[in-house]
């Protein structure tokens, strides 16, 4: 193996590995670079159009045009979650954890409705009615992993029944959050 080496001269030798390092940089230019250069651009360029949209000639800021778009946010608001919004990012880690714990026991996680807000002496309390379906085994292991997971959330009420078939139990659950409420 090593006679034909030998006879390869050094010059051609440099020009193969010259040429197998520039395939090698122009494969990582357009498999990492590329892609998230693009995006960057582009995002600039909405970031400098949504910037300047807003603003009129003289530099400042068009409040009917933050105002209709304050407005659409509060509609979408309302109907995302009602007339009493519940805490989107709450909402948004709730239903990510049970996701995952669903994904993991091999249960159906229905759905999770955020209620009206509430109090309760000195403290606001948020409810959730959550809905799943599996096996009864899978659902109570599902249940205690939830409970462990979001431990500032207190299960008030607890119904399993039948579901479309008998190994599928039907389980819904009110969790409640409760926080000190706000003064002022």
């Amino acid at each position: 193996m090593g006679r034909w080496l030998e006879r390869i001269e050094a010059r051609v030798l440099a020009l193969a590995l010259a040429g197998a390092f520039v395939l090698t940089l122009t494969g990582a230019y357009f498999w990492l670079f590329k892609g998230p250069l693009r995006d960057f651009r582009r995002l600039q360029g909405v970031a400098g159009n949504a910037l300047h949209s807003g603003i009129d000639g003289a530099g400042a800021v068009d409040a009917a045009r933050l105002a209709a778009a304050q407005a659409g946010v509060d509609a979408l608001r309302e109907r995302l979650y009602g007339k009493q919004p519940a805490d989107g990012h709450s909402v948004a880690r709730i239903i990510g954890r049970l996701d995952g714990l669903s994904l993991r026991h091999g249960v159906d996680l229905i759905g999770v409705t955020p209620g009206p807000h509430g109090k309760v002496g000195n403290f606001s309390e948020a409810p959730y009615e959550v809905e799943a379906t599996g096996g009864y085994f899978d659902l109570i292991a599902w249940l205690e992993d939830a409970e462990n997971e979001l431990r500032p959330l207190t299960v008030t009420r607890f119904e399993i029944g039948g579901g479309a078939t008998p190994e599928r139990l039907r389980l819904r659950v009110r969790v409640v959050s409760y926080r000190a409420a706000s003064h002022g």
